[in-house]
């Protein structure tokens, strides 16, 4: 049993020299149909893979089959005032990129922006985004860094702009031009995303 492409699949199973070839000579086994019922398994996606799938499943094969676009799912990460604090140097990983060769891209829809003020804000660099490969998916935030109260933002994603497809690449958060140089909130991030196979775009 094995993940198949929509191709492979087709190839398979649908074509007429594959193993449901025309049955003239009675010859499709009880194996066949046993392989058939276990690729399909393999190779659909199903209600109970799709509850609570973390980025960590999209490389998995028994997961999330490669040919197919995932609905809307969502990821929180709780970012803590030590990450922020060092947010230029040490970008902050939200959804890592699938495992090479699964050729899954991370298609990010919005990200929300819950900070629950401590008692100290941040300071001096106080700008951040939000990346894919290095390039930028949302406009820079300038507001949340350096309130003195509780902030909620939604952020939009104002697109991908670059030469090469991410298929391995991952989701970070990543303060502009310089770690913070004071400030004591957490900032919990809610990222709203999707999966789809390269093959597809």
């Amino acid at each position: 049993m094995s993940t198949l492409s929509k191709t492979t699949f087709e190839t398979t199973y649908v074509d007429t020299a594959g193993t449901f070839a025309d049955n003239t000579t009675r010859l499709i086994t009880e194996g066949d149909l046993r392989q058939f019922a276990d690729d399909v398994a393999d190779s659909l996606l199903f209600t109970d893979t799709l509850q609570n799938t973390n980025v960590e499943d999209v490389g998995s094969a028994t997961k999330v089959p490669s040919t197919f676009i995932l609905g809307a799912q969502k990821k929180q990460v709780l970012i803590t005032s030590a990450q922020v604090l060092t947010g230029n140097s040490v970008p902050i990983e939200l959804i890592a990129g699938p495992d090479p060769g699964q050729d899954c891209v991370i298609i990010p829809l919005m990200f929300i922006v819950i900070m629950r003020y401590g008692s100290a804000a941040y300071a001096t660099n106080t700008s951040f985004r939000f990346e894919l490969n290095g390039v930028a998916v949302t406009a820079s935030n300038t507001t949340v860094l350096p309130a003195t109260t509780n902030k909620f933002v939604m952020m939009p994603v104002i697109g991908y702009d670059n030469s090469s497809i991410p298929s391995t690449s991952a989701l970070t958060f990543e303060v502009q031009t310089g770690n913070p140089t004071a400030g004591n909130s957490d900032i919990l991030v809610t990222v709203i995303y999707s999966v789809i196979a390269d093959e597809e775009i």
